[in-house]
């Protein structure tokens, strides 16, 4: 992504569709790492379902 808060915002939203396609529910906080050393930012985002 273009910038890092981009980056987390588009790792929790996927994060967020991909247990509602599951029909998980979510359980606990979310942990969020966001890698800035690349030429573009990226995010991890992760949660218990």
């Amino acid at each position: 992504m273009v910038t890092e808060d981009l980056a987390k915002f588009m790792a929790g939203a996927a994060l967020k569709n991909s247990i509602a396609a599951h029909g998980w529910t979510p359980r606990g906080p979310v942990l969020m790492t966001c890698d800035t050393n690349a030429v573009l930012p990226h995010g991890v985002a992760q949660q218990k379902a």
